[in-house]
């Protein structure tokens, strides 16, 4: 368990700059819980990293495609996101 840590705490995004502690703690409890629940179920050890390895690339895709959905969103609407004094002043004022 303290491996899986000091990997999490050493690779916690993978487009860098982007995790943090809480994030490095929640993703090592979700794999140990992963873990027991592969035993729970049953699934033979020999495919226990391919269960958790499964997980996380469903994880990383969902990531990408949230990125992706932002940065769309954000084009379309490029106000959103941006504070009172960061938008362009309205002619007249």
């Amino acid at each position: 368990m303290a491996s899986r840590c000091l990997h999490a705490c050493l690779q916690c995004s993978l487009r860098g700059g982007e995790g943090s502690i809480l994030g490095v703690v929640l993703g090592t409890i979700l794999l140990q819980v992963l873990q027991n629940l592969v035993n729970l179920l049953g699934i033979p050890s020999s495919l226990n990293f391919a269960v958790i390895g499964g997980v996380i690339l469903i994880g990383v895709l969902a990531d990408q495609q949230l990125v992706a959905f932002r940065r769309k969103t954000s084009s379309l609407h490029p106000s959103l996101g941006r504070s009172k004094r960061e938008q362009p002043a309205e002619v007249g004022e």
